[in-house]
């Protein structure tokens, strides 16, 4: 997995996470550096860890934006309880920076209990579907007053 951070103009950072690809060379620098591997949770947090500090605590940014993208990998190389347990902790700290988490996972690949139990840890949901007429739909529950399915486009 690799992991980014940006710290921009308007003093606000972004972190995000996603597995290097085989056959794929993204280009790195000195804000980028990578686990071994989808199971190296420890590292992950590690590095969820030396961004907060570097941002949050020494550099005084205050809208901090973290995103996991994907569960569903983490979720191929460790059972469920490991995963919780890692994400239990990974959300305290991003609650304790006051910060943005988003989660990505593909909910067509866990069966319903796997989602129910994941689903404790956050305060929302973002469901995203293809259309019936094409396109695509999202809808948001949990946050504030839910809303029915609306059109939106991803691009």
């Amino acid at each position: 997995m690799s992991y980014s951070a940006a710290k921009r103009a308007d003093r606000s950072a972004s972190w995000t996470a996603f597995q290097k690809q085989q056959g794929m060379s993204p280009s790195g620098g000195d804000e980028i550096t990578y686990a071994s591997s989808p199971k190296d949770m420890t590292g992950i947090g590690i590095q969820l860890s030396e961004f907060l500090q570097a941002f949050y605590k020494d550099g005084g940014v205050k809208r901090n934006r973290i995103l996991l993208h994907s569960l569903s990998t983490l979720l191929m190389y460790s059972n469920l309880q490991t995963v919780f347990r890692f994400l239990h902790v990974f959300t305290g700290r991003v609650q304790s920076a006051d910060a943005l988490g988003i989660f990505v996972i593909d909910s067509t690949a866990h069966d319903q209990q796997t989602m129910s139990t994941l689903k404790q840890l956050f305060d929302g949901q973002i469901e995203v579907r293809e259309a019936d007429e094409g396109g695509s739909e999202l809808r948001v529950k949990g946050v504030g007053e839910g809303t029915d399915w609306r059109p939106f486009s991803p691009n």
